[in-house]
């Protein structure tokens, strides 16, 4: 589930159907990048003592912190799969950014039905950190495409606890997702 923008045939039914849609292949991709980033850092060295100069790569949040707290002053010398399973956790982020017709817009818009301020503050996050030309593109691509079917046709219908529950953890993992441009992952050789 590498696409990032929802563009539906026919209307979305309701709020419940509008989660479902968006809800279930962030959690697709999630478990998938996840097998991948086990794998690649169960294949990857790491050794300390090691200045690395090279450019910055971004990496999320999540995985700084668990750099920092098992593996401190250490270089990773990546295997090429940890190397796509970073690349991943970035698509996903963009993917769970809450801005219109991404899946954490409309995951958003599910749970906060009308709330364009949760819009405005992705695009914001978009916009200030490595990731503005992700920005740029999607204002352009979003503004093709027709939102209108992504409104459901009822819209009073509430979403259970649960599912805010799942909606309010996946902005968690949204967070957690943030990159950080880092200069300790150098490609294995």
């Amino acid at each position: 589930s590498y696409g990032n923008i929802i563009n539906l045939k026919d209307r979305v039914i309701d709020r419940i159907q509008k989660f479902e849609i968006s809800f279930y292949p962030i959690i697709g991709g999630l478990i998938l990048i996840t097998t991948l980033f086990i794998i690649g850092y169960n294949l990857s060295t790491y050794k300390t003592g090691i200045i690395v100069e090279e450019s910055l790569f971004p990496v999320p949040l999540i995985i700084h912190l668990f750099k920092e707290y098992f593996l401190p002053n250490s270089i990773i010398f990546a295997h090429y799969i940890l190397i796509i399973s970073l690349l991943g956790y970035l698509i996903l982020f963009v993917k769970l950014t809450p801005f219109l017709a991404l899946d954490g817009g409309v995951l958003s818009d599910s749970i906060f039905p009308n709330k364009s301020i949760i819009n405005f503050i992705g695009l914001i996050v978009l916009l200030f950190n490595s990731l503005t030309i992700f920005a740029v593109l999607l204002v352009l691509i979003i503004s093709m495409y027709n939102l209108q079917k992504l409104s459901p046709l009822n819209n009073v219908t509430e979403l259970s606890l649960s599912k805010k529950i799942l909606g309010s953890i996946m902005f968690v993992v949204w967070i957690l997702l943030f990159p950080l441009n880092v200069n300790y992952i150098k490609l294995l050789e």
